[in-house]
């Protein structure tokens, strides 16, 4: 999977989720993790204020509240 297609914002974050959660049971103390969908949707459709902007915002909210 080529994580850097920025037309890509399905799929390419799923391998971020994995590796973090994989490295999260391993005890880290301070991890920091880039979201690519969210960057591919800001390159490819001019406007923040669209469907898929809001879709990977909840992405991630629900990554963030899983892990928390």
């Amino acid at each position: 999977m080529n994580t850097y297609d920025v037309n890509d914002i399905d799929g390419c974050d799923e391998v971020i989720y994995r590796n973090m959660k994989n490295s999260l049971r391993e005890g880290y103390d301070f991890m920091v993790g880039h979201f690519l969908a969210l960057d591919h949707v800001g390159h490819s459709i001019s406007s923040i204020n669209n469907s898929k902007m809001e879709d990977q915002i909840s992405k991630i909210s629900k990554f963030i509240e899983e892990i928390i």
